[in-house]
């Protein structure tokens, strides 16, 4: 059986003003949950209407279908109280476009890339990414009430996130180069996806000035069966602005995955910019434009490539402290949590320690690495004092470290996750984010480990959203659904004692 929130199920209208909680209810697994003009719809993406509204009549409902779209709102829908007749009205006039679409052959199929970005938990009640679909402007019909996107760049639209067991992130990257006139800065770890060298090439080709600073190992190969990827071969040869970095001692690296684009638009989060984070991988990508937040990772970018050198000179080192936030806006239990920290040397893990001892409830973690002292001291006090904490690593990861079985053997509720299955076997659970009393987010490049902190190139960032937040959520049960309880055997074996 799978648990569903459905509103469709309520019929008794109270008044404007009521408000209810809206249960779970269980149905058959065998249900058919994603039709293809479900995909295509505008009303996938819909905001509340007016609670005043009339509701549309609807004679016969695609089975099922509507739950999808309604998905963020509902989970939502869960955690606050929200108006019953408003939620009905919504679930109702999706269901009314849905049905119209079936009705019409030619246009089931279209608009489903453009509008894929719906499925990305970055629509929800107050928050809804608002475009007519193919399908809709095909057949005439008109697209009203809908709220403004999510997040709004030169005239195109972005969820606030996106996850790869939903969606492509690629595509995302290839909309926003495209849609950038001036600027953009960049800094990742490496680079395997074709389609998105060649939308750097028309960017830089229409006089966008873009500057990359990328990892040095994958430009300047460290392991005999490392080569140059064609794509980082590719914006050689095209004379890009590229500089390298790496992060300090042995291990340390360059592990950012982020871009500004034009100054006005971050796109950040787990995901590396490669085909294994698109098809295998378990990652997330996170979409802003909040001024403080660009200015933060644009004067860390700055900082960055100052300390980068270009291609033929020794990569560039850590040198000095990044850049630290001068505000607290993110609240959390009566005290304010910087909106990002960076490292290496600066403050994220000191940020994060007190995450967790402000949480009084949940603390839901999906980290692909887990090594730091601090961090599972700082849970083992939380969990002592009653807050709920569960955690999905990466099983891969936690085979291979040690340190990450202490958790287990602490009695912590551990479970191990994977990606998606490939010709190679199935991908890493590769993200790095935690959902604090199902209120503040902390998710970007960082794994909890003594390498992020004190040697790699990283950002973690704190959300408090109440849509992204709850898309966040969402994720996170999906993730913990399908992870499977770690067990003694499952963990690396400890290092040799010391002689």
């Amino acid at each position: 059986m799978r648990t569903l929130f459905l509103p469709l199920l309520l019929t008794a209208l109270p008044s404007a003003g009521q408000t209810v909680r809206i249960a779970p209810t269980a149905l058959p697994a065998s249900m058919s949950f994603a039709p293809a003009a479900l995909m295509q719809s505008p009303a996938f993406s819909a905001g509340l209407k007016s609670p005043s509204m009339s509701l549309p009549q609807v004679s016969a409902l695609p089975p099922m279908s509507v739950l999808p779209s309604l998905r963020p709102a509902l989970v939502q829908a869960q955690t606050a109280a929200v108006p019953q007749k408003a939620i009905l009205a919504q679930s109702l006039a999706a269901a009314e476009e849905i049905q119209k679409s079936f009705q019409d052959p030619k246009t089931q199929n279209a608009g489903f890339e453009p509008l894929r970005r719906h499925f990305d938990g970055g629509v929800s009640v107050k928050d809804a990414v608002s475009a007519p679909s193919a399908a809709s402007e095909a057949s005439g019909a008109a697209v009203k009430n809908f709220h403004p996107a999510a997040v709004s760049f030169n005239g195109q639209e972005f969820p606030l996130q996106a996850f790869t067991d939903e969606t492509v992130p690629s595509r995302f990257l290839v909309q926003a180069i495209d849609a950038t006139k001036k600027t953009l800065d960049i800094a990742i770890h490496g680079l395997t996806l074709p389609e998105v060298a060649d939308a750097l090439s028309r960017a830089k080709e229409r006089g966008v000035r873009v500057r990359i600073v990328m990892n040095s190992s994958h430009v300047y190969p460290e392991k005999p069966n490392q080569k140059v990827t064609p794509d980082v071969q590719r914006l050689l040869d095209e004379g890009f602005e590229m500089r390298m970095l790496r992060g300090d001692r042995e291990h340390g690296l360059m592990h950012n995955k982020f871009a500004v684009f034009d100054g006005a638009l971050l796109v950040s989060g787990s995901y590396n910019w490669s085909k294994a984070a698109d098809k295998y991988h378990l990652e997330n990508m996170l979409f802003t434009a909040e001024t403080n937040r660009l200015q933060g990772f644009q004067g860390y970018w700055d900082w960055m490539w100052a300390l980068a050198k270009p291609f033929g000179e020794p990569a560039g080192r850590p040198s000095g402290k990044p850049p630290v936030a001068k505000t607290r806006p993110i609240q959390f239990n009566g005290a304010g949590l910087p909106a990002f920290a960076f490292s290496p040397g600066g403050d994220a893990e000191y940020w994060l320690v007190q995450a967790v001892e402000l949480a009084r409830e949940t603390i839901d973690i999906a980290m692909f690495s887990c090594t730091s002292r601090d961090m599972r001291e700082a849970l083992l006090s939380a969990r002592k004092r009653g807050v709920k904490v569960r955690i999905v690593f990466d099983r891969f990861q936690y085979r291979m470290l040690p340190d990450m079985a202490w958790f287990l053997e602490n009695g912590f509720d551990v479970r191990l996750g994977e990606g998606k299955p490939g010709p190679k076997g199935a991908g890493s659970m590769h993200n790095k984010f935690v959902v604090f009393d199902g209120k503040v987010l902390e998710a970007g490049s960082y794994n909890w480990t003594m390498n992020a902190k004190m040697n790699n190139f990283e950002n973690a960032q704190f959300f408090d959203e109440a849509a992204r937040v709850a898309a966040f959520r969402a994720y996170y049960g999906r993730i913990w659904q399908a992870a499977k309880p770690a067990a003694k055997g499952d963990a690396a074996p400890p290092p040799p004692a010391r002689s």
